[in-house]
């Protein structure tokens, strides 16, 4: 393991030990087995090492969803992923929960916020690519309760040190959504939801994120959703469109939104 790692691994071992303010720089270098000038040669602070440690969480959840391919069938496809980085990374939030920095620390708290929104859109992703437009004016509350039940369940694990398999758990609370999501019929959502969109509408979205990320190819991705919109409004070449999302989907960033929209194109949406 290199240097660096180790400074992280050892820093989340010791905040989960002995809590995030009591633990000092000299402590987590010696520990490590370098000097303490040694651990400012790698993070100029205790809190940027923090900061490291959840952009790594965040790309690691980002890798997972950036493998999913839109051929799922049940929403446990889609969690299995993210539960297995939570355990993998159950160090890690067991710092977050009992003993997360300071709260007047704004870049830690835009850290946090930046994970939280970015887990929250997969869901909502994830949601729809599973039960479809149809739960759209569910899906906040559809989220909320997904989250609130994973939340718990790695606490219960945290607190009663249990190992949990990924799979089966993945499972479990796939078959409980879509006992919930079966019942939505006669039901009012208890929060606002989202409107059903439409493709037009989620190609917008997806305009507005390339445009917001500053990607290399963003020129090429905005014709290439503008040619996407005047093929599915003229009903042109079926093959054409299927290589206009392929190259759209080769953007993992944006590859879920665009599967959404592939999907319902392929249903007979507009």
């Amino acid at each position: 393991m290199e240097t660096k790692q180790k400074l992280m691994q050892t820093a989340l071992q010791l905040f989960a030990d002995n809590g995030y303010n009591e633990t000092s720089v000299q402590e987590i270098a010696m520990q490590t087995g370098i000097s303490k000038g040694g651990f400012y040669s790698f993070f100029p602070s205790k809190i940027d090492l923090m900061l490291e440690i959840v952009d790594n969480y965040h790309q690691s959840i980002q890798n997972v969803a950036n493998k999913m391919d839109g051929t799922n069938i049940d929403l446990a496809s889609y969690l299995h992923g993210e539960l297995e980085i939570w355990i993998e990374h159950r160090l890690f939030f067991h710092v977050i929960f009992k003993e997360l920095p300071p709260k007047k620390d704004e870049s830690f708290t835009q850290k946090m916020e930046q994970l939280h929104e970015t887990l929250h859109n997969h869901h909502r992703e994830y949601f729809y690519l599973t039960y479809g437009q149809q739960i759209a004016p569910y899906v906040t509350d559809l989220v909320i309760m997904l989250e609130g039940i994973m939340k718990e369940y790695m606490l219960y694990m945290m607190l009663h040190d249990k190992h949990m398999n990924a799979k089966q758990l993945s499972s479990w609370i796939s078959r409980q959504m879509d006992g919930l999501v079966q019942n939505l019929a006669n039901q009012k959502p208890f929060l606002q939801g989202d409107k059903e969109h439409t493709i037009e509408q989620l190609l917008e979205d997806i305009k507005e994120s390339v445009l917001q990320l500053q990607l290399s190819n963003q020129n090429m991705l905005l014709h290439t959703i503008e040619e996407i919109a005047q093929q599915i409004r003229t009903e042109q070449d079926p093959f054409q469109l299927e290589l206009l999302f392929h190259y759209l989907k080769s953007e993992k960033v944006i590859e879920i939104q665009t599967i959404q929209i592939e999907r319902m194109w392929k249903q007979g949406g507009l």
